[in-house]
């Protein structure tokens, strides 16, 4: 009889132990589960802030296009948003502003383009968020109104395009002006006052008097 208690003890103790050694083999195996899952979503985040990297200097970045002659769209520029204000441009940038800086500065800051196009064909214009205190209007030896760009020391006539993008409205009196020396030009001016060249302009308007 005593035989058989203490066969009964030992076969319980062995299951005892068989179920001790399951749950410890289990909860090895759920914190290996656990490390690889803390390791891949580590990894994951990583990813993830390589991602958000990537996508705020895209964000600093934007491209410009010109169409050319075949619909086709080409990329021409490329620029980078410029997010905090300057002297330049004292409330920053946004995207349009950078690309139609970079446009002016492409077609207009030359002052050779005037007298290349007509209104059909003119180079695209928009406002560039540049500082306007940087232009002072004035008037001319010959009584007509112009812009100085103070940064430049550039002379902006009637219906140039300012730094700001916009084209300069002189006035009645300037226009009347213009109006004269095609007149007197006519053999130049076959598009009117689109024919003038930078030049004509100076003849036309004459300079700044400080």
């Amino acid at each position: 009889m005593k035989k058989k208690i203490i066969i009964g003890i030992v076969i319980l103790c062995l299951v005892v132990a068989g179920v001790i050694t399951g749950i410890v083999i289990r909860n090895n195996k759920n914190a290996a589960k656990s490390d690889e899952a803390i390791a891949e979503q580590t990894k994951e985040n990583q990813n993830l802030k390589e991602d958000d990297s990537s996508d705020e200097s895209d964000q600093n970045q934007s491209q410009a296009y010109i169409v050319t002659d075949d619909g086709s769209q080409e990329k021409y520029y490329t620029f980078y948003q410029v997010k905090e204000p300057s002297d330049m441009f004292p409330n920053g940038q946004d995207d349009y502003e950078v690309q139609k800086w970079g446009e002016y500065q492409k077609y207009w800051d030359d002052f050779s383009v005037y007298g290349t196009y007509d209104q059909v064909d003119a180079p695209p214009t928009g406002e560039t968020g540049y500082n306007e205190d940087y232009l002072v209007e004035k008037t001319t030896d010959k009584g007509a109104k112009c812009i100085v760009d103070t940064r430049t020391g550039k002379v902006y006539y009637h219906n140039m395009i300012l730094p700001t993008g916009i084209r300069y409205p002189a006035g009645k009196e300037t226009n009347s002006m213009a109006g004269h020396y095609i007149e007197a030009h006519e053999d130049q001016c076959p598009k009117g006052q689109y024919s003038f060249t930078y030049e004509m302009m100076q003849d036309c308007y004459g300079y700044p008097v400080d």
